[in-house]
């Protein structure tokens, strides 16, 4: 299998990084619970864990983090949002640059 240049794969996760007001707009929409679910997932938790985080226990979890992740119209963006940030902060991992390696690019 053919791996994905590093150039081509970080253009691609720019592309799903939402605008600042769109952010915005969508964080104002959030429950409590939404935010804490949001909050987990931005710390590195998995979706599921994330719901229970939130409070959602059992098969009501497992609902709740699918419905998040995949087509609820402010909790899905916001995580993908996220989880492409992540995604990109984990090249300053992969790639330290001059000095100590906590320099800004």
């Amino acid at each position: 299998m053919r791996s994905i240049p590093k150039i081509d794969l970080l253009e691609t996760l720019e592309e799903g990084v939402l605008p600042d007001d769109r952010v915005e707009d969508l964080v104002e929409r959030l429950t409590p619970g939404q935010r804490v679910f949001l909050a987990a997932l931005g710390r590195g938790f998995s979706p599921l864990e994330s719901a229970r985080r939130a409070g959602w226990e059992g098969q009501a979890a497992e609902n709740i983090a699918r419905a998040y992740m995949d087509g609820h119209p402010v909790v899905s963006p916001l995580a993908a949002h996220l989880l492409c940030l992540r995604r990109l902060a984990s090249f300053a991992d992969d790639d330290p640059g001059p000095g100590d390696g906590n320099t800004v690019h």
